[in-house]
């Protein structure tokens, strides 16, 4: 695009001063040198064309950029979850990742993970199992071996052994370090915390959660 866009100031413009021409009974310009007609509309649409270009070339340099600096990833672990009514219990999680703009120190992370208890199932009102998705700030260093904090909110659901269940939501904090597997690949080890309000549908109980992972995933 930018070679047609200067090909085509390069008809209209130089042209214009390098040539000397006429002036025909319609207020057009013929140059004698390149026998060609420009008329003031031309002249006019010339800020516009430059305005287009320009919006062009920034947009596409930020999809660019906004490409190379996404990360997709899964992760598997384990940890606790637990509920103020019942007590903790050991669970299994697995996930998925995502991080936007991740080349610079700020970035913005987001979310999924399904826990599973590995108790088996009882009487009391332990967590059986839950759903959690969230996002938010991402604070890394620019280092190859890149250390990082999250900081954001989730929301979801959550099922107890004695049949009750609802939605939950609060915070998650979270750090770990990003490990380089090649070019584009790459190895996340991490905690993360998540504190859940006890104002839910279910009533007054205070849910939690802690969990290490390790998670897998690719730079784009």
């Amino acid at each position: 695009m930018g070679g047609i866009f200067l090909s085509f100031l390069r008809g209209r413009t130089t042209r214009l001063v390098a040539g000397r021409g006429d002036k025909k009974p319609n207020g057009s310009l013929l140059l004698n040198r390149h026998k060609t007609c420009v008329t003031i509309e031309d002249v006019l649409k010339l800020p516009t064309l430059v305005t287009t270009a320009a919006l062009w070339l920034i947009a596409s340099q930020a999809t660019v950029a906004l490409a190379q600096t996404l990360e997709l990833g899964g992760r598997a672990g384990g940890g606790a979850f637990g509920v103020s009514s019942g007590g903790a219990s050991g669970s299994a999680q697995l996930g998925v990742e995502a991080c936007v703009l991740c080349g610079g120190r700020f970035a913005l992370f987001g979310e999924y993970s399904h826990w599973a208890s590995v108790a088996g199932n009882g009487f009391s009102d332990r967590v059986h199992s839950a759903d959690l998705a969230g996002g938010g700030l991402r604070i890394q260093w620019s280092r190859l071996v890149r250390p990082f904090l999250d900081i954001g909110v989730v929301g979801g659901r959550d099922r107890h052994e004695s049949g009750r269940g609802g939605a939950i939501g609060g915070i998650v904090v979270g750090g770990g370090v990003r490990l380089p597997l090649g070019a584009l690949w790459y190895l996340r080890p991490q905690v993360r915390v998540y504190g859940l309000s006890p104002h839910t549908l279910e009533g007054l109980d205070a849910h939690w959660a802690i969990g290490a992972s390790l998670g897998v995933g690719y730079r784009f």
